[in-house]
Formats: structure tokens, sequence, C-alpha cells
């Protein structure tokens, strides 16, 4: 595929804008594209793997006082705050140690405190039912912390439902092992 501006160079880049709430998309080689104002994803590794601790510096977790309680790990000794140098906690105990700030942090910084992206096709049914009553439970967790009884009762009885689908996806082959 040629730029869509230059018509020479082979395009690499796909560019999208928005403008007036409308989304262009066009493809541009790697020339037009830094003319155009695209910058160039961050390296691997640049960040930690992410920019986290970017995110950090701008966002905190607070407890529920709104103070900020920095209380090291009893096992690693780390801080909170350590987690701002390079997006890494110091130990596996961090993370239990960290939990409700972590937990705060990640809801911001990804939208959800569990992942939710993509999964291979190929995983058989059973596997797309657990996934799915999963979501629910959280679903539900997250309704029964909101008091909101009414879906609650609905996503338990969606659970319940989606648990007799899965009792009967065990019972055949489905190209998943046993």
């Amino acid at each position: 595929m040629t730029c869509e501006r230059c018509g020479r160079r082979t395009a690499s880049v796909k560019f999208i804008e928005i403008e007036d709430g409308v989304k262009r998309s066009r493809w541009l080689c790697e020339s037009c594209a830094t003319e155009e104002g695209a910058q160039a994803p961050p390296e691997p590794g640049a960040t930690g793997g992410s920019d986290l601790p970017v995110f950090l510096d701008h966002h905190e977790a607070t407890d529920d006082d709104g103070e900020i309680a920095d209380t090291p790990c009893p096992t690693c000794g780390a801080v909170f705050e350590d987690l701002h140098g390079d997006g890494l906690l110091g130990c596996p105990d961090c993370y239990a140690h960290f939990h409700d700030r972590l937990v705060v942090l990640l809801r911001r910084f990804h939208r959800a405190s569990t992942h939710v992206g993509k999964a291979p096709r190929a995983r058989g049914v059973r596997a797309e039912l657990r996934l799915e009553m999963a979501q629910l439970r959280g679903r539900l967790e997250e309704a029964v912390a909101g008091e909101d009884f009414e879906a609650a009762a609905r996503i338990r009885d969606e659970i319940a439902a989606l648990g007799e689908r899965l009792q009967q996806a065990s019972g055949r082959d489905d190209g998943e092992g046993a």
C-alpha cells in the first residue's frame, strides 16, 4: 500500500485524526506521518514497559480518610512511593500489602482492576463461559458494593443460568482438555 499523502513511499503508519467528532484515518509513510505530527510509540522498557510511573506522578491513591499512608512492606521494606520510580514493587508480598492502593490506581490507569483484554479465539466453549462468569461475578460485587440490590439480583440470576450452561458444556467435548 502506498502513502495516501505523497503517493510515493510505502505506507506503514495508520494516522487517525478526530476533528469535530469525525474520525478520519489514513495510511502514511513514516516521513509523511512525522510531518503530520505523529509521534512514535515509546520503546519497550523505556518506562518499565508502561506509562505507569508517569501516571503515578499525576495521580495518587489515598486512604479512605484522604491521607496517604506510607507504611513499608513488612517483607522487603519498600514503600508505595517506590512505585513512582520504575513502576515496580519490591517483592511479591508488596501486592498484598499495598492491595487497596493498587486497586484504586489500576482502576484509574486501566479503567478496570481485572484484565478484560483479548484472548485466543480457539480456547473452547467452557473457557468462554468461565470468562463470562468471572466478569459477571465482578459486576455482582460492584452492584452489591454500590448497594444496587436489584441489579445484583439480576446478575445473580444470570450467573445461575450461566452456571447451568457451563455444566452442559462440560458434558460434551468442545476441544478443551478434561
